[in-house]
């Protein structure tokens, strides 16, 4: 009796002993992992020649566990069998259930189908390549990854080829060959001689197959016959979708919303059945957002409005669309509240040749009292004259010329308060501005000249962050004064065909990007510096 329950407590021991075993879990506590896992033998080798089996093994230096296996791995060139996988331990086998073609050269490429089980590695760009036959494919291509208009190098880009005579593409298909690459620098091994078309793409979602939200370059119909060098990709973002609405809403009688899937940079809107009447609008929200004030006095129960709109890509979209009241007779709510002005610039600054100054008003403007408006300059009062102030035709802003003498450190406008009324008889709060004039020797100068063959070109200045801060069409030769110190970059945008404007590449043409020229080097300027001489040539 004793003996069968010492029994039966050593096999519920064993049973238990032997399922902790079997469930592989990873250590707790200790230093992160930051190693991804090595392969340490392999069935076939890599470079093997003469692979015949359906069986594949691959042994790494720790416990692995897969990731999505199936939709990572890539096998080329594609292969007509399907195939099973196991994963025990440290251990990987792949069965086939067909042999491979023969005298053809294979790579296994994992990208990130395996990784360890402590952090979730995958191997840095494990691949394998083996051949069927007596010779192993050995030609390779390599070069550069670079984004077109930053001229900044890029990293962790997914490159790949396709056979140039297919229909399969980076857009509909997994890749023939393919390589992630670490650094700026792109290599795809063991290739067969052929012509291919070569992507890089920056693969956000990590599926190799081209989103719009990625950056992406391509060179079309490289014959590869021979190991290529410095065949360098240069990436950009590719908008080719019109501005879209996905949105329009009444907030009250006196305003229109109109929201769109992206920002603008061009906008015109006009009543379709005059268009010589001013439709009063604001951009907001980072340029996604209209505003449509109801300034008009027209007894309809719709008022339908013609919309052009053109995205920061220069995508075109035209529409129309109709603001629809529930009643042409309801009364307007003349809402009270204050009508709000900023200033433009907004840090105060002045130069010392600068003599405009933006306001923008947050509702159309319907009267002004110019009568009670001051400038002073340091403690002198002077009076402000009308015709220094320029309302737009929308009246959402105004330039007001400001004259000041040469050696003056700062000044006022001064706009006192309900001066300002606007179409809902709003009134504005007083407002006192204070600008500061700054001197010549705060600012720096910069010049050069343009030496090329190009009939049109935009020369662009940037900063830090590659916003460009000022365009100039077809010069010759440049001089940049008040500008602040900082860091600068100079791009050039060369218009090849001649229409106007610099164009992106387009994918469904296959048609590349139209030039882009850096400057060598980035430019630093600090105050009361000349940098002159930055000339460049193309």
């Amino acid at each position: 009796m004793i003996k069968n329950i010492f029994t039966g407590i050593t096999a519920i021991f064993l049973i238990i002993f032997l399922k902790a075993c079997a469930n592989i879990q990873a250590p707790q506590g200790g230093a992160k992992d930051i190693k991804p896992p090595k392969v340490v033998k392999s069935h076939p080798k890599p470079n093997s020649l003469g692979f015949k089996s359906k069986t594949m093994i691959f042994e790494f230096d720790e416990n692995i566990k897969e990731n999505n296996f199936m939709e990572q791995l890539i096998i080329s060139p594609t292969i007509n069998s399907e195939y099973t996988y196991k994963i025990r331990g440290k251990k990987l086998t792949i069965t086939f259930n067909k042999p491979f073609e023969e005298n053809t050269t294979y790579t296994i490429n994992f990208r990130n189908a395996i990784q360890d089980i402590t952090e979730s590695n995958p191997p840095k760009n494990l691949s394998i390549a083996f051949s069927t036959g007596a010779k192993l494919d050995t030609l390779t291509i390599s070069g550069k990854l670079t984004d077109l208009l930053t001229n900044k190098p890029l990293t962790n880009i997914s490159v790949a080829l396709y056979k140039s005579d297919d229909t399969l593409n980076i857009t509909n298909s997994k890749p023939l060959y393919f390589t992630k690459s670490e650094t700026d620098q792109y290599k795809i091994t063991n290739i067969k001689k052929g012509t291919y078309d070569l992507y890089a793409l920056e693969d956000l979602s990590n599926n190799l197959k081209y989103d719009s939200k990625e950056k992406i370059g391509f060179k079309t119909k490289i014959l590869i016959d021979s190991n290529i060098t410095n065949e360098n990709i240069f990436l950009t973002k590719i908008d080719t979708t019109a501005p879209e609405i996905i949105s329009t809403s009444i907030i009250n009688e006196n305003e229109f919303i109109i929201k769109l899937k992206e920002g603008l940079k061009l906008q015109h809107i006009d009543y379709q059945r005059d268009t010589s009447f001013n439709v009063s609008f604001l951009i907001e929200n980072q340029a996604n957002t209209i505003k449509i004030f109801n300034t008009w006095n027209i007894m309809e129960d719709s008022i339908p409005l013609r919309l052009i709109l053109e995205d920061s890509s220069g995508n075109i979209g035209r529409g129309n669309i109709k603001i629809i009241y529930e009643s042409k007779t309801k009364k307007k709510t003349e809402t009270k509240t204050p009508l709000l002005i900023s200033v433009n610039p907004e840090d105060g600054k002045l130069n010392p040749k600068a003599n405009k100054i933006k306001l923008n008003f947050s509702s159309p403007v319907k009267n002004i009292e110019f009568s009670q408006f001051q400038i002073k300059e340091d403690s002198i009062v002077k009076p402000f004259e009308k015709k220094n102030f320029n309302l737009n035709k929308q009246k959402l802003q105004a330039v007001v010329d400001i004259y000041y003498p040469d050696k003056i450190d700062s000044l006022f406008l001064i706009i006192p308060d309900s001066t300002i009324k606007d179409f809902l008889n709003n009134y504005n709060n007083g407002l006192k501005q204070r600008f500061s004039v700054k001197k010549e020797e705060d600012y720096a100068i910069l010049s050069g000249t343009i030496s090329t063959e190009a009939k049109n070109y935009f020369f662009e200045l940037l900063n830090e962050k590659y916003i460009p801060i000022l365009t100039l069409k077809n010069p010759k030769k440049y001089e940049l004064n008040f500008l602040n110190p900082g860091t600068y970059y100079i791009r050039i945008l060369v218009d090849v065909n001649n229409n106007g404007k610099w164009d992106n590449a387009d994918l469904s043409k296959m048609t590349q990007a139209e030039p882009v020229i850096f400057y060598k080097e980035k430019i630093g300027l600090r105050a009361n510096w000349e940098v002159r001489d930055i000339n460049i040539e193309f």
